[in-house]
């Protein structure tokens, strides 16, 4: 259980924090996400929305469904923060991804019907030899970019000779486990990987054909490449040497997909528009209708949670933020109860993870026993209870899937286990063994930790603040704005980072300690790691092989304290008003793209 009066007493801090971003982004010129009026962006949705929907009973309900899928219609959204910018291809932030994933298509994506599946999205069909580091890929014919260039397979080339090895100034090649198996990487050779036939890349055999070389056998392959929206060569390469910063502008020309809808028009701080793409080549699976239904989706920024839950319940959004944290718990029980036949909560939603990242190329944080002792200081219950209300569990470093534990199966382990006095004290040992000795204020360590300016990342670092100051850290709370916050991080210009993630992937092996890496490989690469994911990556699922190996992963993570300290997967309700239809949730998948692609509102909605 949280301890209630140790918490209750951060909240002064609390509202200083939130003082302290609005006072930040007040002087910045990317501050945007904090400073556009929450009224306004709420006015802005409701001038176009009609009226509630009225209460229906569950005989009519029936009867509307059955008459769907309609055309028409705008979804009306919110969300926390705007994106620090719009790029599919360098920019990692997730508000980012909710906001252009459906203007994009991948080469492969969550199933609409069942989204803890993946299916072909560009992919037609593929095939697999070379004892399984070889994949034949046809593409679908057909398909046009917004721009009324047609998709071809040198697109797909494009995009990963940019990502791997031309990319624009300022940006460092990836490091990381998605790039050891694309490229080899730390052995990556550019001029191999972007010739017309790699020994490691992909060789173009005609417009609609790949032939694609990986550098080891991956059964997780379409779960590396599952992020990866497909932009036109000419947009991401302006020209025959210069790779562009492709949605740098935020504007129509240069954020181009294929997806089922394009971009309409972006006010930063505002509002977010998608429009309905008339040439989308996708059908609905269920009937062969053309996707998408919705007219399009408008997405308000609307930093405050209060007024946020308010344009829900008023009708002016119908969708609660469909990110981390979209409604508390006690809100989902107002809708529960106050809205019971206009709106629903959707519980089968999410998994994110909140962790605390270390820099490992920074002392102490490059030494295994003060990271432990981090991992052992923290009260998983304590941050369970502050950030969702006592729903969720115990999380390593894989995602909660079998073979790897999750939940009660660590209730017993150090670093989980309660009592915390146990966990203390070792973590205590281990600050004197590495020579962080309490002073007499009782501080062995102060440490300057960068806050992001949305309320799930302000509790964490709330909540790590309170529980770390028992064992003598000072953590000093640094909030800033987002594309600030996402610089530190994308510079390693940090020491210890409050994180909330989640994960996309079908497989454990390639989960969210692979986010981690994707873009900061170095902070976690050792060999034992490197070896037992490739085995249990090259082995079937289910497997023995598989399952000894994901086990001894997680294992090797957790000794090795790698890129942080898991604490828990959280669980978050999504409220959805009742007038919108097969909006799936998606847990444990976060994909927004799919989860909109058949997506329809009632008429007169």
């Amino acid at each position: 259980m949280m301890r209630s009066l140790g918490w209750r007493g951060a909240l002064p801090l609390l509202m200083a924090l939130g003082l302290g971003i609005l006072a930040a982004c007040s002087s910045s010129e990317e501050a945007t996400t904090t400073t556009a009026p929450a009224a306004t962006a709420t006015t802005a949705a409701g001038s176009t929305t009609t009226t509630a929907a009225p209460e229906v009973t569950a005989t009519e309900e029936a009867a509307v469904v059955e008459t769907g899928p309609l055309y028409g219609g705008t979804l009306y959204a919110a969300m926390e923060n705007d994106a620090p910018g719009m790029s599919p291809m360098y920019d990692s932030s997730i508000t980012r991804a909710y906001m252009w994933w459906p203007m994009y298509n991948r080469l492969w994506a969550a199933d609409p019907l069942d989204m803890s599946q993946n299916v072909n999205d560009l992919v037609k069909e593929y095939t697999i030899t070379n004892s399984g580091k070889t994949y034949n890929i046809t593409l679908h014919e057909g398909v046009k970019f917004h721009n009324g260039e047609p998709l071809t397979a040198d697109d797909v080339k494009a995009r990963y000779e940019i990502q791997e090895c031309d990319q624009p100034e300022g940006r460092s090649a990836p490091k990381g486990t998605t790039s050891q198996l694309l490229t080899a990487y730390p052995d990556r050779d550019c001029d191999d990987f972007k010739s017309a036939t790699p020994k490691i890349g992909i060789t173009v055999i005609d417009d609609t054909h790949i032939e694609w070389t990986l550098s080891r056998p991956s059964n997780s392959f379409t779960d590396y490449v599952y992020q990866h929206a497909v932009s036109p060569r000419s947009v991401l390469q302006r020209d025959d040497a210069t790779a562009n910063m492709s949605g740098k502008e935020d504007t129509p020309e240069d954020n181009v997909g294929t997806g089922p809808f394009k971009y309409g028009e972006y006010q930063r701080g505002s509002v977010f528009k998608v429009v309905r793409n008339e040439d989308y080549w996708g059908t609905d699976p269920r009937n062969g209708n053309q996707l998408p239904y919705l007219d399009g989706i408008h997405t308000y920024v609307i930093p405050d949670a209060s007024t946020r839950f308010a344009a829900f319940r008023n009708g002016n959004v119908e969708i609660t933020q469909d990110n981390f944290r979209p409604i508390s718990f006690s809100q989902a029980r107002v809708i529960e109860e106050q809205m019971e036949g206009k709106a629903t909560v959707l519980y089968d939603f999410g998994a994110t993870n909140a962790f605390m990242a270390f820099n490992h190329v920074r002392t102490p944080w490059d030494n295994v026993d003060m990271r432990t002792a981090m991992h052992l200081a923290l009260d998983r219950d304590d941050i369970c209870e502050v950030l969702a209300e006592g729903n969720c569990v115990y999380a390593t470093h894989l995602p909660p899937f079998l073979p790897a534990r999750f939940g009660d199966a660590l209730k017993d382990e150090p670093g989980y286990r309660q009592p915390k006095t146990d966990d203390v004290a070792a973590a205590e040992a281990l600050m004197d063994k590495a020579g962080f000795t309490a002073g007499d204020d009782g501080i062995r360590l102060s440490v300057e930790l960068p806050v992001r300016p949305t309320s799930r990342y302000q509790d964490l670092a709330l909540v790590l603040q309170d529980q770390l100051k028992k064992v003598g850290v000072e953590l000093r709370l640094n909030p800033m704005e987002l594309g600030a916050f996402d610089r530190r991080r994308r510079s390693r210009d940090f020491d210890l980072l409050p994180i909330t993630g989640v994960t996309s992937t079908l497989h454990p092996v390639q989960g969210h300690a692979s986010y981690w890496q994707a873009g900061n490989g170095y902070n976690c690469e050792y060999d034992e790691r490197n070896e037992l994911q490739n085995a249990a990556d090259a082995a079937d699922m289910g497997s023995a092989a598989y399952n000894s190996n994901t086990i001894a992963l997680e294992k090797s993570m957790l000794d090795y304290m790698c890129a942080y300290t898991p604490t828990v997967w959280l669980d978050y309700p999504l409220g959805v008003w009742n007038h919108i239809h097969d909006y799936p949730a998606h847990k444990i998948r976060y994909d927004v793209g799919p989860a909109t692609h058949l997506a329809w509102k009632e008429a007169g909605t």
